[in-house]
């Protein structure tokens, strides 16, 4: 009887599982499925940068075009072999300048106007066998300009150059009614962000956003800023 006493004190005053030991296994087992999502993204982010890497990083140049010190070409590269795949594989390349107007506030640090933003579709069209590059300068009044080229190598050379843009239209008239009466204080902010349209699942690139704040690209390349001196 003593034992069958002993055996339901037993039962009955069990120590429960301790509330700090659960708290600790359950939060294990999410920083786990945490860490195996982040494992996932990265080795996707990776293989896809590897496998399509479409800009040259640092490969933007600057050019006036008027002694008035308004207007300038820009241009940038794009990998010959990379643009081939994304268009033989029936997907559109878009090869979009981010551009801003600084000015130097003092030694330390600048103040810039909004990014305008300039995009250049290249496209092939396999019924026509003709390359097609459109270019829109988004925020002004103005349609999309098209063109057709026989040439991959002439819409390649199209598609990475913007041939001519006013600083008015990048930083505002009054940005550079200021740049026209102090030179030395302004320069142009300039980057290339390079996508081969529909080659990364969206939910992937939501997923990589959310993990690295925005700090990852899994459609293609970016320059980063490169800023130029506007002395003349």
């Amino acid at each position: 009887m003593n034992g069958g006493y002993i055996e339901r004190s037993r039962f009955l005053y069990q120590r429960p599982p301790s509330k700090k030991r659960v708290f600790s296994v359950a939060r294990s087992t999410r920083c786990s499925s945490w860490m195996l999502l982040i494992s996932i993204v990265f080795v996707v982010s990776s293989f896809l940068h590897e496998s399509s890497t479409l800009a040259q990083e640092g490969r933007l140049s600057m050019q006036w075009l008027s002694q008035d010190q308004r207007a300038v070409s820009i241009a940038s590269t794009l990998g010959v072999d990379e643009a081939k795949r994304c268009l033989d594989a029936g997907l559109e390349l878009e090869h979009r300048f981010l551009l801003k107007f600084c000015e130097k506030v003092n030694r330390f640090g600048t103040s810039c106007e909004d990014t305008r933003r300039v995009v250049h579709n290249f496209s092939f069209d396999p019924i026509q066998e003709l390359y097609r590059v459109v270019k829109d300068r988004l925020g002004d009044i103005d349609d999309p300009e098209r063109f057709t080229y026989d040439q991959f190598s002439d819409a390649l050379n199209d598609t990475t150059k913007i041939l001519s843009i006013d600083l008015p239209y990048i930083g505002g008239e009054e940005a550079y009614s200021r740049f026209a009466q102090h030179l030395g204080e302004f320069n142009l902010g300039v980057r290339v962000r390079t996508t081969c349209k529909g080659n990364v699942p969206e939910f992937l690139v939501d997923l990589s956003y959310f993990f690295t704040f925005g700090l990852v690209d899994l459609y293609g390349q970016d320059t980063g800023w490169e800023y130029f001196d506007l002395t003349g």
